[in-house]
């Protein structure tokens, strides 16, 4: 199921009720991620996935929430560990292509497959971090079940992913504006991790296709007078 629009004005309701705590955790993820060079930046997402989730749900959102996957470390830094090693490849393969030109060409093939390709891992990537919070799933397996949710409709999960990142983005023409923009999405993200695994609770948010109304009823025939 992809309903982008669904998505989006799950994620803004959902940070309207609980503002002020995404702020703050946004605020204090980014710079505990930047002191601790980036180790910590995993546990961060998955708090953020984890404050997403209880506020699509209705519960209330605390600060506290960034720290509780604290004991999904280890897995979180598994699935880290493994997008760190792809990201090393890449840019080996780039380092490589100075030296040998016939590498040249190949890299700028799959530059273009892997800038084609970025919505659709955002999803993956955000699939299983949420599947790893909410489910407690293995790191390789989190990114195998969110490639086959996502494969299932490419180019519609394509365009959503498209859609995230230009939200996610818009934010940084101003300072604060990326405060907003940021939870916004990651709720977004969290609604539709919901929707495509059919977690409970659900936000109940209306589609953003309306609903086609019925014909009225056909008035019955007039009766003939009686002569």
């Amino acid at each position: 199921m992809v309903d982008i629009g669904r998505w989006l004005n799950a994620g803004w309701e959902a940070f309207q009720r609980n503002a002020a705590a995404f702020v703050i955790a946004t605020i204090v993820g980014y710079l505990l991620g930047m002191v601790t060079c980036g180790i910590l930046f995993p546990v961060m997402l998955a708090g953020w996935a984890l404050m997403a989730l209880k506020a699509l749900k209705g519960e209330k959102v605390e600060i506290g929430d960034l720290f509780k996957p604290f004991d999904k470390f280890g897995t979180l830094f598994i699935l880290w560990v493994l997008l760190f090693v792809i990201t090393i490849v890449i840019y080996g393969i780039m380092f490589a292509s100075a030296f040998i030109p016939i590498l040249g060409i190949l890299m700028l093939l799959v530059y273009l497959v892997l800038f084609a390709l970025t919505p659709l891992v955002s999803f993956v990537v955000y699939f299983a971090v949420f599947e790893i919070v909410d489910r407690g799933t293995d790191a390789m397996k989190a990114l195998t079940n969110a490639w086959n949710v996502v494969q299932k409709n490419m180019a519609m999960f394509w365009v959503a992913g498209l859609v995230l990142s230009i939200v996610s983005s818009i934010g940084s023409v101003v300072v604060v504006g990326i405060l907003v923009t940021l939870p916004i999405a990651m709720i977004a993200f969290g609604a539709a991790y919901m929707d495509n695994y059919g977690v409970a609770g659900a936000p109940q948010v209306p589609p953003t296709t309306p609903t086609p109304t019925p014909p009225a009823p056909m008035a019955p025939p007039e009766e003939p007078p009686i002569i």
